[in-house]
């Protein structure tokens, strides 16, 4: 299939990406800044924000695509009537995750055994709904306006619990893995995404936020004649895409065993082109240490 990928450079675009690709697919990433032109695809996918993801389907509604969404906190009510005007299936998944998707499923047939409800989900506190898509969704099956607690912490990986209880019954709970910083087939982050992220969000990117949730605090990276700490990277990094502002990254081959990741990597700038074999120690879901080599740009 042709697909058109919203988001291909965020968390879950940058790994569901290559993973369409892996199957056979033919994927066109789509960026905030580009035009959203995807007539001819067959299917659109959007993992963006709550508030590009409307004119985003909108778009795709208009140039004949039918459309999954998966971003978090999308609210689509106002195209309703223009999908099923166009004959044009519009897809919002909350979450991809089996084991959220069973939650969602079990909570609904507890609550109507234990009537009172209330729902507390955690994430990272770079996520931008609260709540979030998931816990609404699970709410909305739920019914009755469900109390719902949101945390958003550093460090926190995405976690949803519902509570249930009711008269001289002793409390239920059921627990499963929720959010969209998760594998596209729904399992845990892998290291190998986990150094694409840094390298497209970080380098490509600039995102600083994203330093505290992809590095340790003690972090170090070995290359040229001196180690250098995270502060001293992000220097090296703000220096880097001054001198080359639209570079791009492809990743050629990565090869995981246990702790470390060995990446080949390709980098475009303004016509010119560098390679580098990158090794990183992942620890915990984090970057603790890297060893890097990098040919010149021609």
């Amino acid at each position: 299939m042709k697909v058109a990928l919203f988001g291909h450079c965020g968390k879950v675009g940058s790994v569901l990406g290559p993973a369409l690709e892996s199957s056979g697919h033919e994927v066109t990433g789509i960026g905030s800044d580009d035009a959203v032109e995807v007539g001819g695809m067959d299917a659109a996918i959007d993992f963006t924000r709550p508030d590009a993801v409307e004119e985003n389907v909108r778009a795709c509604l208009d140039q004949g695509v039918p459309v999954i969404v998966g971003t978090s906190g999308a609210n689509l009510d106002k195209l309703d009537s223009t999908a099923r005007e166009k004959g044009l299936a519009v897809l919002l998944v909350p979450n991809f995750a089996v084991g959220a998707v069973l939650m969602m499923r079990f909570a609904e047939e507890a609550a109507r055994h234990l009537p009172a409800v209330e729902i507390v989900e955690l994430h990272h506190e770079t996520k931008l709904d609260a709540p979030s898509g998931t816990a609404k969704a699970t709410a909305d099956r739920v019914g009755d306006d469900v109390p719902i607690h949101s945390v958003r912490l550093p460090g926190l990986v995405a976690h949803q619990e519902v509570l249930l209880g009711g008269p001289g019954q002793p409390r239920a709970a059921q627990r499963a893995p929720a959010g969209s910083d998760r594998r596209a087939g729904g399992g845990a982050v892998t290291n190998k995404e986990i150094v694409r992220r840094y390298g497209e969000e970080v380098w490509v990117r600039g995102d600083f936020s994203k330093v505290e949730e992809l590095l340790t605090q003690d972090y170090v990276g070995h290359s040229g004649l001196k180690d250098r700490s995270r502060e001293e990277l992000l220097t090296d990094v703000d220096f880097y895409r001054a001198h080359h502002p639209n570079m791009h990254l492809d990743v050629l081959e990565q090869f995981e065993a246990g702790e470390k990741v060995v990446s080949r990597l390709r980098v475009y700038s303004a016509g010119k082109v560098a390679h580098g074999i990158n090794i990183s120690r992942v620890v915990d879901g984090r970057i603790a240490e890297e060893w890097a080599v990098w040919t010149e740009f021609e």
